[in-house]
């Protein structure tokens, strides 16, 4: 069953009902293995659209982080994050905007592996809260900083940079600029065009190069590090 792990009642833990002597009697990593599989469960709800169940899940696998004190514990950065995606979802934007910004306090406190990628998306969601708020100039500040950002870490030339670029684009073009708009636009275009006359050059450079019978080597990726943002960057604001 899901309503209890350990024998700890996950209902009376969610209301904050006091469970600490019971938690004190199990191992540390007994409760960093219950943290992590009811962070899991929530992503399997989340997948299965059971939008209750994921959250209740994720509050409760954060509020055993917190009592526990064994660093080994699933990250509670991604935990806020995934709670606060799913209160955005559901129209409660103030407090998924508080849950995000305790998210991205952890991730500048606690960097990862993957540091830039979890700042670009939890920004990025900041952005899209403003946005839905009617918050234009705080949603285009938020992505030009997400932008100046993957542009110094990655590169030019990253796939994420167009995806950026439209984004933007198309606040400015909600927003009433113009000028700005079409900047943002024929800047993404013509990275896209730089990108697909680098990749007919390899193209026809690898095939002269092709002995008869040898196998054609895979097409060289132009962007090897790509900042996966939202499933679609551009839904939402007018593009896609």
């Amino acid at each position: 069953t899901t309503s209890k792990f350990y024998g700890i009642d996950l209902n009376a833990l969610s209301h904050k009902t006091p469970v600490s002597r019971k938690l004190s009697s199990l191992a540390p990593i007994a409760i960093s293995q219950l943290t992590e599989a009811l962070r899991t469960l929530g992503s399997l709800y989340i997948e299965d659209a059971s939008v209750s169940s994921a959250l209740r899940s994720l509050k409760v696998s954060l509020a055993l982080h917190r009592m526990n004190q064994d660093r080994s514990c699933p990250d509670e950065a991604d935990t806020l994050f995934r709670i606060g995606q799913i209160l955005f979802h559901t129209g409660q934007n103030p407090a998924a905007m508080l849950y995000h910004r305790q998210s991205l306090h952890l991730c500048h406190k606690q960097p990862t592996e993957t540091y830039y990628e979890d700042l670009g998306m939890i920004m990025c969601n900041i952005g899209q809260i403003h946005h839905s708020q009617g918050e234009l100039d705080e949603s285009i500040s938020i992505y030009e900083e997400v932008l100046r950002m993957s542009r110094l870490v990655f590169g030019n030339k990253d796939g994420c940079i167009v995806d950026l670029l439209c984004i933007i684009g198309g606040l400015y073009l909600e927003k009433g600029d113009d000028n700005q708009a079409h900047s943002h636009f024929v800047e993404a275009t013509t990275i896209l065009t730089q990108a697909q006359q680098s990749s007919s050059v390899i193209t026809d450079d690898d095939t002269q190069n092709a002995t008869p019978g040898s196998q054609m080597p895979p097409l060289r990726s132009s962007a090897p590090h790509v900042l996966v943002i939202v499933p679609n960057p551009t839904r939402g604001f007018g593009i896609g």
